[in-house]
């Protein structure tokens, strides 16, 4: 029997020594083929500015482990380059420079990319228009200025305000702002006229100069300059104050169906006046024109105004009516009887008026009217026609008289008789033996107030 133990112990030992080897010859393989898959850093570009309004562009790259370069412009062929890199003659619009780095065994790295754009048109005003009304008379005024493209460096120093008739402190530029955020189109330009008057033909404008230092990203400089922007009509002056102001009488009864009435003009001064507004018993101005009447007014005294205003919105001083409105009586009686005289032609009789007044306090009488009403003829009067239409009247025609409490007549009360109310008989060229004896009744209107 042969025994083969010594020689399966040597073999065991030559088959692990044999394992090691390959797993190290595994290794070695592997980091051969990860050496050799290995591949050049993405090189990194700097280049012009973007945008930029330069035609020509230089660029400089650089990669790690980095031999030479390949380039592609815009997309164009690939070819050998080097740093520093110029391209010239390139028309406006948007380029991309494309690079990458090749190590000495060739491996190329990944294409760094540098876009940027070629802007060589100018940028220009495209308007300047007022952002309030005009004429105005506000101290502060707004412009927008709008560009044909975004636009940086704008500050009150691009702009100029040119004034015509304006007096006072001198208006000037006071804040430049992006609208809707910086570097933008449009921009709000805002000037201050505090201090600053100016009659109806003043005028604000804003300009933008030549001096202006205005670019757009690329660094054009603004171009088309000056430019004149739209001006404001400044106005500052007031209107004259309306005359010929008047109003109801002073006083006036309360009456519900009239209506207080206010009448005036523009002064001749009135300049520009475009209107006017209106203010009862210290309330609120409201627009308002000539005539103008207010209804269900209280028994007291009211104070009416009245200005004048422009297209500016200056208005004038007030121009003010007063008048006091009493409150009617109305439970008075008063009766009357003719003389007992009347001819045709005659001169005309007085008419002692008498008053009973049944209250407990005196009362003004501010007017009195006396009509006949109607004739009614004597009995046994010969045939034809007698009527009103036969005689004549005249009113009351003293001032406003106090009737105290009672019975009283316009004899009793000292009333002159030259201010009583008289009738007279007409002379129509007709018979008019038919009035003979008849009686004549009166018709009273009068307004007492207490």
């Amino acid at each position: 029997m042969k025994i083969f133990k010594n020689k399966s112990a040597g073999s065991s030992k030559r088959l692990r020594l044999m394992a090691l080897l390959a797993v190290l010859a595994l290794g070695a393989v592997a980091a051969v083929s990860a050496f050799a898959t290995s591949r050049p850093a993405r090189p990194s570009i700097n280049g012009p500015h973007n945008p930029s309004n330069k035609t020509r562009a230089s660029f400089r790259f650089h990669g790690h482990g980095s031999v030479r370069y390949q380039c592609s412009l815009d997309g164009g062929k690939i070819k050998p380059c080097s740093s520093p890199k110029t391209y010239s003659k390139l028309s406006p619009g948007r380029h991309s420079l494309r690079v990458r780095a090749l190590d000495k065994s060739g491996k190329k790295s990944r294409w760094a990319s540098y876009p940027w754009a070629v802007d060589t048109t100018a940028p220009v005003v495209s308007s300047i228009t007022r952002g309030q009304t005009s004429p105005t008379n506000q101290p502060s005024l707004l412009w927008t200025v709008t560009f044909s493209e975004n636009v940086i460096g704008v500050s009150a120093s691009d702009f100029n305000l040119a004034t015509a008739h304006v007096g006072g402190t001198a208006p000037t530029i006071s804040s430049v702002t992006p609208i809707g955020g910086s570097n933008g189109t449009a921009w709000t330009v805002a000037a201050s006229t505090a201090g600053s008057s100016g009659a109806n033909d003043g005028s604000v404008e804003l300009d933008v100069p030549s001096s202006a230092s205005i670019t757009d990203a690329a660094g054009n400089a603004l171009g088309s300059t000056p430019v004149a922007g739209s001006a404001y009509r400044f106005d500052t002056t007031a209107p004259g104050v309306p005359t010929g102001l008047s109003g109801p009488d002073d006083p006036s009864v309360k009456d519900s169906s009239t209506a207080s009435s206010i009448q005036w003009q523009a002064a001749a001064d009135g300049g520009d006046t475009t209107g006017f507004r209106c203010q009862m018993d210290g309330g609120v101005y409201g627009s308002c024109s000539s005539p103008t009447s207010y209804s269900n007014l209280d028994a007291a005294h009211h104070s009416f105004e009245v200005v004048a205003v422009d297209a500016a919105g200056n208005q004038s001083a007030p121009a003010t009516y007063g008048w006091t409105i009493l409150a009617a009586v109305q439970n008075w009686t008063v009766s009357g009887n003719a003389p007992s005289s009347l001819q045709p032609g005659a001169a005309a009789g007085r008419i002692n008026l008498s008053f009973h007044n049944p209250n407990s306090y005196s009362l003004s009488f501010q007017s009195l009217a006396v009509s006949v009403q109607s004739v009614t003829k004597a009995v046994g009067a010969v045939a034809g026609s007698c009527a009103a239409a036969n005689f004549a009247t005249t009113d009351f025609s003293g001032a406003a008289f106090t009737l105290p409490p009672g019975d009283s007549s316009l004899s009793s009360l000292g009333i002159p008789t030259s201010q009583w109310p008289t009738i007279r008989m007409l002379e129509t060229g007709q018979n008019q033996d038919a009035c003979k004896g008849a009686s004549i009744n009166f018709s009273y209107q009068g307004v007492a107030t207490k």
